[in-house]
């Protein structure tokens, strides 16, 4: 009967979701500043970035085609001899000082796992389609903006991973814990900007989330073979946003301050399997066995931005920079199993550049430092994350045909992700878990071979490293009044 719950992977249907990951590890796919500023527009993404600057936005519509690539490195330090799990694990029981007990782990055989050690490849491409635009409902005072991106491989991904010894029984691997399936996700943005007084402006949005909720109830006429399992399941979603909001404060001619205050968003999946059998005695009160999980995806904690614009005239030019911070409370971070790690902390990143425009074309330069919030991985979990350091450039041509402002840019961004190593050690505050401890052989009492010391299926034991790049692409277009 152990073997039925493989019919939990029937429970992994969702309906569409909205996040924001991809937009915040890239800092929005193009517009005129590279690294979108929380004090200056920044093309289609406005809505999302800082809403309160739509009331100023000349934009009306703009389209994307974008490209975002990871190069990443992920390597694997070599296993020592003597800490695999032996394929007597199946007649072993602990040793207790009452006597044994069944093992509390049922780690498999090191030589019998599915899949090859590291075998995930944490590179590859993807690409989107991005849409944007600002609408004035009552010129220069109220307007309504909305941000879209579209991936193209997959309308929505869920790929769930472990990040510590329970990752063997799936892909063994290790995965980038802000990539992957993080970024293949459908975001929709829209949000209101309203100008309160000529130098004050407010903005409030939302992006489209949404909660799913799977049952599947499974019937099992014999189970000794649970591959004739009948299953009916059945799926709810539910449709969730999460809010921000925007203050623009334009102090001085030229000077604008900005803030944005972004509420934690994260997309779930919640299941149960309610396991019927033709004979079998369940637990008084109950007509079934019942199985249980919780997913969360693309988890954004609490990020709280603010940031300084200003521009000049220069003879023939116009020149404007910008710097941003932003305070994130990774410490609240949910992965993708629900758990929140004991030992994230929260961060700061830090962004700016400049433009230069002249007559109908404009060019800019953007920096960005965004430190990792994961500390060393020395015990049990093998979070991969990494601090990035990145640089933009960009450049839009503007021309008028019949009244109407059209636009073309290119943006081009890479990030370089800072070169990290981890060594496990036993005195980490949670160290990699003793998967058979000393134990002996069921069938002969005598002590078990190959359970002394440490044994561990553990991916990222006794090390790794990673490092590499991300780098983004985006032609676009755009209408303005």
């Amino acid at each position: 009967m152990r073997a039925v719950p493989i019919a939990l992977i029937t429970l992994l249907a969702a309906g569409p979701a909205g996040a924001v990951p991809a937009l915040e590890l890239t800092g929005g796919f193009g517009g005129d500043r590279p690294f979108a500023s929380r004090a200056a527009a920044s093309g289609g993404a406005t809505a999302y970035f800082n809403p309160a600057l739509l009331a100023t936005d000349a934009l009306v519509f703009e389209l994307g085609l974008a490209a975002l690539g990871r190069a990443v490195d992920l390597d694997l330090d070599a296993r020592p001899a003597g800490y695999d799990v032996p394929g007597a694990v199946r007649d072993a029981r602990r040793i207790t000082p009452e006597g044994s007990a069944r093992l509390e782990r049922r780690p498999l055989p090191t030589a019998e796992l599915r899949a090859e050690r590291g075998g995930a490849d944490p590179a590859g491409t993807d690409l989107f389609v991005s849409l944007g635009g600002a609408l004035p409902l009552w010129p220069d005072r109220l307007s309504l903006g909305f941000t879209a991106v579209l991936p193209l491989s997959a309308f929505q991904s869920q790929n769930p991973h472990y990040v510590d010894e329970r990752a063997q029984y799936f892909d063994n691997s290790l995965h980038v814990e802000r990539h992957g399936d993080r970024l293949r996700l459908t975001t929709f943005t829209t949000a209101l900007a309203l100008r309160i007084v000529d130098a004050v402006s407010v903005g409030a949005g939302v992006t489209l989330l949404n909660d799913a909720r799977t049952t599947a109830s499974v019937y099992v006429p014999d189970a000794g073979d649970p591959e004739r399992a009948t299953t009916a399941t059945a799926v709810d979603v539910a449709a969730v946003f999460a809010p921000h909001v925007g203050l623009a404060v334009r102090p001085l001619d030229g000077l604008t301050l900005g803030a944005t205050v972004h509420l934690p968003s994260e997309s779930r999946v919640e299941g149960s399997a309610e396991l019927q059998f033709f004979d079998y005695e369940y637990p008084e009160g109950q007509d079934a066995l019942f199985q249980r999980f919780t997913y969360v995806y693309a988890h954004e904690p609490l990020r709280v931005g603010a940031g300084v614009a200003g521009e000049v005239a220069l003879g023939g030019w116009r020149l404007d920079g910008w710097l941003d911070g932003t305070w994130s409370r990774w410490s609240a971070y949910r992965d993708r199993q629900g758990a929140t790690p004991t030992d994230w902390s929260d961060t700061v990143d830090v962004r700016g550049g400049v433009r230069a425009e002249a007559e109908a074309d404009a060019l800019s330069l953007g920096l960005w430092y965004a430190p990792s919030p994961v500390p060393e991985q020395s015990g049990r979990t093998n979070y991969v994350d990494n601090s990035r350091l990145g640089l933009g450039l960009g450049w839009r041509h503007r021309w008028t045909v019949e009244g109407r402002r059209l636009s073309a840019g290119l943006a081009l961004a890479g990030q370089r992700l800072l070169a990290r190593s981890h060594q496990k050690r036993s005195d980490a505050p949670d160290p990699v878990v003793d998967e058979l401890p000393d134990a002996i052989e069921v069938s002969t009492g005598a002590p078990l071979v190959g359970s002394a010391g440490l044994q561990t299926n553990n991916p990222g034991f006794p090390g790794f490293s990673h490092g590499g790049w991300l780098w983004t692409a985006m032609l676009s277009v755009g209408v303005g009044l």
